[in-house]
């Protein structure tokens, strides 16, 4: 083996991590927003719109 046959063996792309950490950022801001509007849309409802299995209180 020369030393020429282990070059770069254990590089990885960057790119593609980043553009991973990237998407999860992305993915992250989503779920918060929709977490967020579904909240307020929980606290919007009045409790004779509201419905769930019988025996709720």
């Amino acid at each position: 083996m020369s030393a020429a046959d282990g070059y770069g063996s254990s590089d990885r792309d960057a790119g593609v991590a980043d553009g991973a950490v990237a998407r999860l950022e992305q993915l992250d801001e989503l779920i918060s927003r929709v977490g967020g509007t579904v909240l307020r849309a929980a606290a919007a409802v009045k409790p004779h719109e509201a419905s769930g299995p019988s025996g709720w209180n």
